[in-house]
Parts: structure tokens; sequence; C-alpha cells
């Protein structure tokens, strides 16, 4: 998704990939939107039948481990995932991740994150 305040035409296309395409939409990396977006964007997002990824970082920064908790919470998280490039830059930080989801909220959250995403996938690519 672009670096920029996000349109009602970004909408409307994101569901016509959705609907007329027969497409499912993952929308990844949404943690990183929330400092340019409008809050009612993304409420506007959830509304919709997409799924949503963040990185393992989104739990380790205080500036985006908010959104990524209540995500999670509300069920709304599908994917988990690093945004790992190499070993010494950005190094992959999914255990630091799954310390702040079992503490903050239950192992069961982790292991549904990390265990259950195929058996999800499947059952939306099923129905639709």
């Amino acid at each position: 998704m672009p670096f920029v305040s996000w349109s009602d035409r970004i909408f409307e296309e994101l569901i016509t990939l959705q609907y007329n395409q027969n497409l499912r939409v993952v929308l990844a990396h949404v943690e990183r939107y929330q400092s340019i977006q409008k809050r009612d964007i993304y409420a506007r997002l959830f509304e919709q039948p997409f799924y949503f990824q963040c990185n393992a970082e989104a739990f380790t920064s205080r500036r985006s481990r908010k959104l990524a908790l209540k995500m999670i919470d509300n069920d709304l998280l599908h994917f988990i995932g690093t945004d790992c490039h190499n070993t010494d830059h950005r190094p992959p930080n999914m255990e630091e991740a799954r310390k702040v989801i079992e503490k903050k909220l239950s192992p069961a959250d982790w292991n549904r994150l990390t265990h259950e995403f195929e058996a999800r996938f499947n059952r939306h690519k099923t129905s639709s």
C-alpha cells in the first residue's frame, strides 16, 4: 500500500479486487500505516473481509504494539511475519514478538497466529 493518506478510490479498488476478481486481499505491514492514516481508515479496513499481516517488530515497537495487540485481541490479525532481509541489519525477531504476545495476551493467541493460518485461509478460500 502507498505511504500516503488512503482515499476512497483505494478502498474501491481493494473491494473490486476482492469481489470482482475473486481474489483474497492481504494487506501486509498494516502496522506501518497508522502514523499516516486517519483513525477511521482502520475501522473501514477492518469492516472488510480482508486479511491483515503485521511484522513481528510491530509487537516489539512501542509505536505499533498497541494496534498489533488489539488486532489479535479482536481476531483481526491473520498473519505474522518478519521483515528480515538479512541477519545483520534486519534480523528476524519472532521470538521477541512471541514473548510480548504471550505476556500481554496469552500463549493460545501466539499458537493461533503461528499454527492455524493455513486452516483459516483454506476455509475462506473454499467458501468464496
